[in-house]
């Protein structure tokens, strides 16, 4: 991570941030280095400079460090640090134990859920000073291990209490609210260890198999009651339109009306015999 031109006049430190660590450093012997030191920091990273395991300075692009001053006795143990300011990182986290229930099946069980955050480093020094300065690197899973080993613990019991509005059938309502709490159990001592969380994403909630089959199962049964239902209803409302036909086929020869063959006048519905010459109706 550092480049040293022993003997000369000036040398140069470079800075690159290498894509997978998120803090990286390399220890020297300040009596090897020229009077006055430059710094090449990359785009998107910074270099922090201990001294005998103080904090000396932070350094950006073209920095020059006044090498002599930093030192003044031999053989002070000087450590660089290169941090990955410009890059977000994301850490998968997960955890069970979390009481669901579900009065559509009146059943309890536990389950887990899984997610991940995306996180930046805004604080070097103060992320340095938290982690600890005798790491050869800082990756992503340390930083995992620092701040959310007590997620679990922290946010278990609200996680339930989300779980006590939503039931099996609306689960994916309750992945936005579980989200904020677990970013809220993490942000506050990260923010405080030099890390802004950009966002936060629960993306699976785990069931067990059998309550699963037992929810699907329960799912097939009010189904299935329900499409007799329908069919029930389907029949009875055919029934009810056969009659209805009937009914009014009736209603059709009852109200038909007569007209006399002699005389050609027209009777009433259900005369026998004509109302004007007195002939019998066919």
């Amino acid at each position: 991570m550092g480049l040293f031109n022993f003997g000369k006049k000036e040398s140069e430190i470079q800075v690159r941030a290498d894509g997978s660590s998120v803090m990286w450093k390399v220890n020297v012997d300040g009596t090897d280095f020229a009077n006055t030191v430059k710094i090449n920091v990359g785009e998107g990273s910074a270099a922090v400079v201990y001294k005998d395991g103080g904090f000396a300075q932070m350094y950006k692009r073209s920095d020059v460090i006044d090498w002599k001053n930093l030192v003044k006795k031999g053989g002070s143990v000087i450590s660089i640090y290169g941090v990955d300011t410009g890059r977000s990182f994301d850490i998968l986290f997960g955890f069970g134990g979390i009481v669901f229930h579900d009065t559509t099946i009146d059943d309890t069980t536990e389950v887990g859920i899984r997610g991940v955050c995306r996180f930046k480093v805004t604080d070097p020094k103060t992320l340095l000073l938290n982690m600890g300065t005798s790491n050869e690197t800082i990756t992503v899973e340390d930083i995992r291990k620092k701040f959310f080993s007590n997620l679990e613990t922290a946010s278990r019991s609200e996680c339930t209490k989300i779980f006590e509005n939503h039931g099996y059938r609306d689960v994916q309502g309750a992945l936005l609210d579980l989200s904020n709490i677990v970013k809220k159990s993490v942000e506050g001592e990260m923010y405080q260890g030099g890390i802004m969380i950009e966002s936060c994403k629960i993306s699976d909630v785990h069931f067990p198999e059998d309550y699963t089959r037992k929810f699907q199962n329960k799912v097939d049964a009010d189904k299935a009651h329900e499409e007799e239902k329908f069919d029930g209803n389907t029949k009875f409302m055919q029934d009810l339109q056969i009659i209805k036909e009937l009914n009014n086929s009736k209603s059709e020869s009852t109200n038909k009306s007569y007209v006399c063959a002699f005389c050609h006048f027209t009777n009433e519905a259900g005369s026998k015999f004509c109302n004007r010459c007195g002939k019998k109706l066919n």
